[in-house]
């Protein structure tokens, strides 16, 4: 997972419920922490509280705030008129802060196994001072963290057991995505021959759709004793995933208006298997894909200028910018086909993932 995580909400959305929703999502996070101070390993380790704290602060905020979105407007969508009430929205408040708290654990552990220099505009928990492999016992605190929260709200209700297995699905589904991406390098080098678009869509499939599709409307579905989402989906909730991390992949390179980061994700120096690496590997003219192969993958900086320059001559924004229009006009089409509830939640999702002001 790259420095910039999939989403532009707080930015870019005009919807008063994602703002109302997003204002109440982080104005629950004091008794989010409140809640996690109570729990037994921080009242029998004082010492321990305000290290947790700041794990919690600094992991779980630096995120970008786009899943709970997803989790919100699901709820609103699914739940029956007669059913929705402030209490019920509070507790799918706490669900969501669950996701998150999971995927803080996951992104914490992944920094330190890609050796991530940056996390979003700042450096990753394990760069702080006095951090560093240890940061591998914070990413497993916070996982422990979104099951503790999970116990604590719902364990006297019937719901309990399927939303816990809700986010074991996840961390599994993440870490097999994440074996999916570790066999496009051998010896630390990109196999490019694994570079294609069927690997990268099974690699989003595990390691963003889960978290940021399946498991929110997974929950929801649970919470609102619907029934369970019909496998006719899935290849919407596949394209939504490939959608955001083909996103996380620009983002790695360019900011949101196309211009090159002052200072770039991890992508190129890892030789990961991304999106602009495999348009150019797929598309681009012998001499272009020589010069690729020559540099990407590689540590030195004058190796990621290369390799940027080649990025900027392939006009691969551009061609980013066509993919989410196409993308979006395919995903509204087949979210039409849907019931009602499903519908107005995947066309809700698409606008948070491929807002119209990202390709205008």
């Amino acid at each position: 997972m790259s420095s910039s995580f999939c989403g532009r909400i707080s930015k870019l959305s005009n919807s008063y419920y994602v703002k109302s929703d997003e204002r109440a999502f982080m104005e629950t996070f004091p008794e989010v922490i409140q809640v996690l101070m109570n729990s037994p390993w921080c009242l029998q380790v004082p010492s321990f509280a305000d290290h947790y704290k700041e794990l919690i602060k600094y992991t779980v905020l630096k995120e970008r705030r786009f899943r709970p979105s997803i989790v919100m407007e699901a709820y609103r969508a699914m739940e029956s008129p007669e059913n929705f009430s402030k209490e019920k929205l509070h507790l799918v408040t706490i669900f969501a802060w669950s996701i998150e708290l999971m995927q803080s654990a996951l992104i914490t552990l992944d920094d330190i196994w890609d050796q991530s220099p940056m996390r979003g505009n700042d450096i990753p928990w394990y760069k702080k001072p006095n951090i560093g492999l240890t940061g591998i016992n914070d990413g497993v605190i916070l996982y422990e963290s979104a099951f503790s929260l999970i116990k604590t709200y719902f364990s006297s209700q019937n719901v309990y057991t399927a939303l816990m297995e809700t986010l074991h699905q996840l961390s599994v589904g993440t870490a097999i995505g994440q074996y999916l991406d570790w066999k496009c390098k051998r010896d630390s080098k990109p196999t490019f021959e694994n570079f294609n678009m069927q690997t990268y869509r099974g690699i989003a499939r595990f390691k963003t759709a889960s978290a940021l599709v399946e498991t929110p409307f997974k929950g929801i579905r649970i919470l609102t004793n619907n029934l369970p989402i019909p496998n006719s989906s899935e290849d919407v909730f596949m394209e939504l995933g490939v959608a955001c991390q083909i996103d996380n992949d620009i983002l790695d390179t360019y900011n949101e208006k196309g211009e090159v980061r002052h200072q770039v994700g991890s992508d190129i120096r890892e030789g990961a298997c991304t999106w602009p690496a495999i348009q150019v590997l797929e598309s681009g003219n012998k001499e272009m894909i020589r010069k690729f192969k020559q540099n990407y993958g590689r540590p030195q900086l004058e190796c990621e200028n290369e390799i940027i320059k080649i990025f900027e001559e392939f006009r691969i924004f551009g061609k980013y910018r066509t993919y989410c229009q196409t993308t979006r006009g395919r995903l509204e089409k087949r979210a039409r086909e849907m019931e009602p509830s499903l519908q107005r939640a995947i066309l809700a999702a698409t606008e948070n993932v491929l807002p119209i002001s990202a390709y205008i």
